[in-house]
């Protein structure tokens, strides 16, 4: 699904896919040592073939990973996902938003999109990135793109961010566009009166939107896509490079660039902080298409947003780190149950405290709700976080810039490599203890007792309290006729790196003959998990306390077909492990180490023993077949 490099070619920074582009899994052995390495082994093996032997031994992902169990909520699944998709260039600043980005990531199997929009010229609505210098495109021509190549790669629901800057009118025609373009795919309605998440089987072949709700103040009850309060919703559209740290926690169902605020937007000055709050200016027809994916603003793990059934926090990276429980406020304008005007507030009733985030009440209130983590807005260069940190805490959804590959692109498409966008959490994440806990109702019951006070003062929130015990019981049910959660294998694991045949030289041009490549390759072992005596503690850890990172690298040969013979054990202790091999060619001289090709899979994933793998280039792209590594991993214990 990536443009093909041929060996030794500079090729472009980024891979742009094109449906007549499929990956080439056929190997093609061209040098004579790396085919003395094959028949090395070969001649411990009797009753195939060379090339039959040979044609064993190619890794496939698709059949390496397990058959999904798509009979889930699709919240017990990471979903492969993107930042800003109209971006294909290196700048988050400049350049020029295309459709070329939405088609690359659909063919690559990503099942989250961004699409901020805009008012347009002729009452048509624009997609750009606001405030910076990247040319628009227009609304119509994204959603056309999308229709068309929203299936290809994966019959699993496509969830769609969207961030509106549009006025009433303008927001309209979004609507009018997507019931055009994107047809019955489009689910615009509940499946069904559950108040439930329904699974990737119920959602196949359907585009979910995530835009912010209509409020509506005459409610009483949160239906569907619609929130209780007018007055509790507090917006912070956009990325951080046009805001502070406090806006970060959005409500918006996007964060990139932002644009003016309504005429009728005020700022109101609180005790915590400034935010920007924005009255009820979303058009109905609009928010009305936020069904299964409501964003809501993060303030307390106990807040009624943070136990709607359909909503998602959207959290910024650096905000994810200083996440805490904040004083719940007491909503003055709910009426009693016994149907009474509100009672005063006063100020020793209005904040309800409760005990600090934990990173085991994340990864609960992950277990249930959406969760999706995105980048600082100060990454112009397109980098991105990494992205095994979040996944630690069961955040669904890590938005990444796909424009270039990094680390975090590495790891997200050895994640999600063969499985159709979709990967089911670790049973640690959603089975077991925390199932029982988060899915048996017993948290409904601790959050009641604690919130006896704010029940008084909250008079709706105590039937929904009720339902949430209901939804869960409920659940519960649906998890307990599941078979079990399959687990990824832990234990000793000896990695070997025997050789590589054809590695590409460097893109930068450095290297201009094959036999002026000095290769050698970094193997790095990265697993993630939040340690268990940080669990309870107040506060979320470093990143550097939740993701090991352990590397090795080999001697440095001559020529593109290195044999190193080069073996390590690994101690993997975590279903969120993962194994990257990076290659580099070292001048010798100034000690540059300029990277070649790269190749990444999840601990798993994996064929056990012999394995010919193809690299990728540094763009993403897939080689030649005749670029391929000879892989070994052996379980020890």
């Amino acid at each position: 699904m990536f443009t093909q490099v041929k060996p030794g070619s500079n090729h472009p920074e980024i891979a742009v896919v094109t449906p007549e582009h499929q990956p080439q899994l056929s190997v093609d052995i061209t040098d004579s040592d790396f085919k003395a390495l094959l028949t090395k082994i070969y001649d411990n093996t009797s009753g195939i073939a060379f090339d039959q032997f040979i044609s064993s031994l190619v890794h496939e992902p698709k059949k390496q990973v397990e058959q999904i169990d798509s009979t889930w909520p699709f919240n017990h699944y990471f979903i492969s996902s993107s930042h800003n998709t109209y971006l294909t260039g290196g700048s988050q600043l400049s350049g020029k938003a295309s459709i070329e980005g939405y088609v690359n990531a659909l063919l690559r199997g990503c099942r989250c999109l961004e699409i901020d929009v805009w008012n347009g010229a002729n009452g048509q609505p624009k997609v750009v990135h606001g405030w910076t210098l990247v040319e628009p495109i227009h609304l119509r021509d994204v959603c056309k793109a999308i229709a068309n190549y929203a299936f290809k790669s994966s019959p699993f629901p496509l969830l769609v961010s969207l961030e509106s800057h549009c006025d009433y009118e303008q927001q309209g025609t979004m609507v009018d566009i997507m019931l055009e373009e994107f047809g019955d795919m489009l689910l615009d309605k509940p499946l069904n009166p559950l108040r439930a998440l329904p699974s990737l089987d119920d959602l196949k072949y359907k585009i979910l939107i995530m835009t912010k709700p209509h409020e509506d103040e005459n409610e009483n009850d949160a239906e569907v896509g619609r929130a209780v309060s007018k007055d509790n919703e507090k917006v912070a559209s956009g990325d951080e490079q046009n805001h502070s740290d406090t806006d970060s926690l959005s409500t918006a169902s996007s964060d990139s660039g932002t644009g003016p605020l309504p005429d009728n937007a005020e700022t109101v000055q609180g005790e915590q902080e400034v935010k920007k709050v924005i009255s009820n200016d979303i058009n109905p027809r609009l928010g009305n298409l936020g069904i299964y994916a409501v964003p809501r603003p993060f303030e307390n793990l106990y807040h009624k947003f943070s136990l709607e059934f359909n909503h998602i926090h959207n959290v910024s990276e650096r905000m994810f780190s200083k996440m805490e429980n904040k004083p719940l406020l007491a909503d003055s304008r709910d009426k009693q149950d016994d149907g009474e005007p509100p009672r005063e507030v006063t100020n020793a009733t209005s904040e309800i405290h409760h005990e600090d985030l934990t990173p085991r009440g994340v990864i609960l209130h992950n277990a249930s709700y959406l969760m999706r983590i995105y980048p600082n807005g100060y990454r112009f260069n397109s980098s991105n976080p990494l992205a095994p940190v979040y996944w630690a805490y069961g955040a669904q959804i890590v938005a990444l810039n796909w424009q270039k590959v990094d680390k975090s692109n590495m790891l997200n498409q050895a994640l999600f490599e063969g499985t159709g966008g979709y990967v089911l959490k670790p049973g640690s994440q959603v089975g077991d203890s925390i199932t029982a806990e988060a899915s048996l109702g017993v948290q409904m019951r601790q959050l009641a007792d604690r919130m006896k006070e704010s029940l008084n003062i909250h008079g709706r929130f105590r039937e929904q309290i009720r339902d949430k015990i209901g939804e869960r019981k409920s659940h519960a049910s649906h998890l307990m006729s599941n078979q079990p959660m399959p687990r990824k294998r832990t234990g000793k694991l000896s990695v070997e790196l025997l050789g590589a045949q054809n590695l590409p030289l460097p893109a930068n041009g450095e290297v201009e003959e094959p036999q002026d490549f000095r290769p050698y390759a970094k193997v790095q072992l990265i697993a993630a998990s939040v340690p268990e005596k940080y669990l309870d503690k107040p506060g979320i850890p470093s990143s550097g306390k939740v993701v090991k990172q352990t590397t090795h690298r080999t001697k440095t040969l001559k020529g593109p077909s290195p044999i190193w013979n080069a073996a390590w054990v690994y101690d993997i202790a975590s279903e969120l492990a993962f194994i990257r091999i990076k290659f580099f060619h070292n001048d010798g001289i100034l000690n540059r180490n300029d990277p070649s090709a790269w190749w990444a899979c999840r601990i798993g994933n994996h064929k056990e023993g012999y394995s010919i793998v193809h690299p990728y280039a540094m763009n993403g792209a897939v080689a030649d077949p005749s670029i391929v590594a000879l892989l070994k991993f052996t379980w020890l214990s």
